[in-house]
């Protein structure tokens, strides 16, 4: 969502709503920390090993970058 909202770099030459910001890190948090609260221990989770964590991150990035490049590559081609 943060990627291809914009056709400049996120983050860095294109920051997102504070609103935005707020909400999906928000969202992030409560997913992380339910499992962990009785909730989640009602709702039948598990906490999650930590190589999950890392190969969570992994592709998360990886899918950032692809992204990324394919919207340059989409605007190089396109001439918009």
């Amino acid at each position: 969502m943060f990627v291809i909202r914009t056709r400049r770099i996120p983050f860095f030459t294109s920051r997102p709503s504070k609103w935005l910001t707020v909400l999906t890190l928000s969202c992030v948090a409560f997913g992380t920390i339910m499992p962990f609260t009785i909730l989640g221990d009602f709702m039948g989770f598990a906490a999650l090993p930590l190589d999950y964590w890392a190969l969570l991150i992994l592709m998360v990035v990886t899918y950032l970058f692809l992204v990324d490049a394919g919207k340059v590559f989409f605007y190089k081609i396109c001439k918009f």
